[in-house]
This record gives structure tokens, sequence and C-alpha cells, in this order.
């Protein structure tokens, strides 16, 4: 460092100074240029589609499913939040039998369902937890699991087509898979041309609520096909309607 009267001259270049400096810049930029394409892939992050915003997390709602065999319904009830295991999951109510007995089970107080399905909601996505059958409805000796940490990955957040996730959780070694889907499904007056698929899946292929979920923006969930809980003739379950609790019946309180 200069100090004392020289600190204060300004340095003078001609115009053959001038020149040559901008010469040695501009041969400067041009030596950059290829280095930074060369990491382009390295400095550029992709963002993936947050699956997480297609959950139907809404308490007080509800979501029916049919079937091409038009006798069985699901229907689904949000129940918000609950604890069954310590920490607060959020719930959806199921029920599976002919429509005339789900809607005759609501006329008589809405106690004949089947199980409770419980979400945690985290930072990377929304992951199962566990599920408690009615001990007095059809679906009893399924009994409740409860899953232990994090869960099993569901609808997770930044993913890409193909993308997979693995946890190891009770005892099981377990793979969600994300495929994003271009063909159009076609069902219940309805016309979806983007979705994705969701396959949870394990080693041993026989936890309730392991399958294939179909999910777009809107409805949610618009079709899921899980072994356990397949109509009498095999179809695939398909949505078909999702309204507000109160209009269950119908009309709204």
């Amino acid at each position: 460092m200069i100090h004392g009267p020289l600190a204060r001259r300004r340095p003078c270049y001609g115009r053959s100074m001038l020149g040559l400096r901008l010469l040695l810049l501009l041969l400067s930029l041009g030596l950059c240029v290829p280095l930074l394409s060369g990491c382009d892939s390295q400095i550029v992050g992709t963002i993936g589609f947050r699956l997480s915003e297609m959950f139907p997390s809404q308490p007080d709602w509800y979501w029916r499913y049919d079937n091409n065999g038009f006798v069985e319904e699901v229907w689904w009830q949000g129940r918000g939040e609950s604890s069954p295991d310590g920490e607060a999951w959020t719930c959806l109510r199921w029920w599976m039998n002919d429509n005339s007995a789900i809607i005759d089970d609501f006329v008589e107080g809405a106690g004949n369902w089947n199980v409770d399905l419980y979400f945690a909601d985290r930072p990377s996505g929304w992951h199962l937890m566990g599920y408690a059958a009615n001990p007095d409805g059809p679906s009893a000796a399924l009994g409740s699991e409860y899953l232990e940490d994090d869960g099993i990955p569901f609808l997770m957040n930044d993913a890409l087509g193909g993308d997979s996730w693995a946890a190891s959780v009770a005892g099981r070694e377990w793979t969600t898979t994300a495929t994003r889907v271009t063909d159009e499904l076609s069902f219940n007056s309805q016309s979806i041309v983007d979705s994705w698929r969701v396959d949870v899946s394990s080693e041993e292929a026989d936890w309730p609520f392991e399958g294939s979920w179909w999910l777009a923006q809107g409805p949610g969930v618009i079709q899921f096909d899980l072994p356990q809980w397949r109509a009498e003739g095999g179809e695939v379950w398909q949505h078909l309607h999702n309204d507000s609790w109160q209009n269950r019946m119908g009309t709204s309180n």
C-alpha cells in the first residue's frame, strides 16, 4: 500500500494503454464463457412438483369414489387432526359399502365406518402414519397399526417423473415412486389430461393401504387401486364427487 503524497496521484493512461486494457478485458470474458457453460449443469438446480399440494387435507369435507360396477362406493371424510399415538396427524375416515347402506348409516349417526387412515404433513411432504379400524365396523379384523419415525413417504415435494423414495419403517423396506401421467383419464363425466401416479409398495406387499394412487390438481386423489380395498369385480376406484360434509345428504345445514 502506498502512503503519503503519492497515494493521491491518479494514474494517467494514454490511448495505447486504454486500448490494451480493453483488449485484455474482452479476451478474459471470452475465456470465461466456455467455463461457465461447462459448469451450468452443476450450478443450476431443478425445482420439481409439489405433490403434497394435492393431498385432500380439508377438514369437514368428503370425497366419493365409485367403480365400473356402480354398486359399491368408498367415501372419505376429512376429520382434521387427531393424536392416536401422541403426534398430531391428519385423519381420513373411510366407508366402503353400497351407496344406500352408506347413506342409511349417515341417517343413523355415521357409526358404521370402516377405518381411520392417518397422515403427517412434514417439510418433505405427506407421509402415511398408520390406521385404526372401527372396532364395531365391517373392517374390525384389521385392528390398528401406528408407524414410527417419519412414516412412509406418500406425496412428496420437489418431485420429478420417475423419482422414488425409500424408507425402513416397521421392519419393512418401502419404496414410493412418482410417475407423470400424460394419457387422458376419463370417468364419471370427468376428463383429466395431466395427472400423477404414486405407487407405494413394500417387499411383503400385504399392508392394507399400499398400492397405486392417481392425483390431479383440484379434486386431489382421482383414482386409487389398493389390493385389499378392491371392489368385488376388481375395478379401480375413481373420483365421483367431493363437497362439504354438511352437504353429504344433498342439502346444507
